[in-house]
């Protein structure tokens, strides 16, 4: 509760000093937790790895390689993004020498993104909504096996951007995405922390 009074009266302090001017284009990128909702041969892999023994759980989400430019018909920003949640298991494998193994189990969209702000491009509340090619991603073995499909998948999102200067932003965000991959359904929730530029 103390962080959450803190993190507010900071963004208070700075929304009233730091005014975000409106660039030619901006790149945004994230990292944060992901709650993975994995299906068939995804969700089956992370269940066996988690069973191994003295295994690590690991849930991440990303956003990487987000350019966006701004639309004339209001505070929009429209782009491209590479949106990520991946479920990576460190684990001791069984019936070896102690032999560590690694399994990752990720779902990427490679979409069209938007960005609607309530106000100025880059300051206070806005909305996300991205569609795309989705993928998901399985890696075992140590990278040794992996197998990769293809599907389509869209994102929906809620955040807060802090000016902290006239061209930088810090962006707090959450996110609900689903992907549809050869007729399962993977979804991810998402709480992450980023930077527009």
């Amino acid at each position: 509760m103390k962080l959450i009074i803190a993190l507010s009266l900071l963004c208070i302090s700075f929304s009233s000093v730091v005014h975000a001017k409106t660039e030619n284009w901006y790149t945004y990128w994230s990292l944060g937790y992901a709650k993975n909702i994995n299906s068939g041969k995804l969700q089956n892999a992370v269940d066996n790895a988690l069973d191994e023994k003295d295994s690590f759980h690991l849930s991440i989400a990303a956003d990487s390689w987000g350019f966006y430019w701004p639309l004339k018909v209001g505070p929009i920003i429209s782009g491209f993004m590479i949106s990520s949640s991946t479920d990576a298991v460190v684990f001791t494998k069984r019936n070896t020498n102690e032999e560590v193994d690694l399994l990752m189990a990720a779902q990427y969209i490679y979409s069209y993104s938007n960005m609607l702000f309530h106000n100025n491009i880059g300051e206070g509340y806005f909305y996300r909504g991205d569609i795309g090619i989705a993928r998901t991603l399985l890696i075992m073995n140590s990278g040794k096996d992996s197998s990769s499909t293809y599907g389509i998948g869209g994102l929906l999102g809620v955040g807060y951007s802090l000016p902290v200067s006239e061209e930088s932003r810090i962006v707090f965000s959450t996110g609900y995405s689903v992907k549809r991959v050869k007729g399962s359904i993977n979804q991810s929730l998402s709480l992450t922390i980023g930077g527009l530029w």
